[in-house]
Formats: C-alpha cells, sequence, structure tokens
C-alpha cells in the first residue's frame, strides 16, 4: 500500500477547515508555512 503525503492529524484538520467554509486555498497556504 502506497503511503499517505498526509498525516492522520493533517487530514482531519482539513475536513474540519473544510466544515467551517474555509477554502481549500487559505488552508494550502497555511499548511505550508
Amino acid at each position: 500500500m502506497k503511503k499517505s503525503r498526509f498525516t492522520n492529524e493533517q487530514i482531519a484538520f482539513a475536513l474540519k477547515q473544510a466544515e467551517t467554509g474555509t477554502p481549500v486555498v487559505e488552508y494550502l497556504l497555511s499548511a505550508k508555512s
């Protein structure tokens, strides 16, 4: 099985951001820094 590029914590955080309406672009920019 291929290893995921993201940790479970990162995925959970991304899902929470999406639920609150945060644009994906904003999340990606904040995740890189």
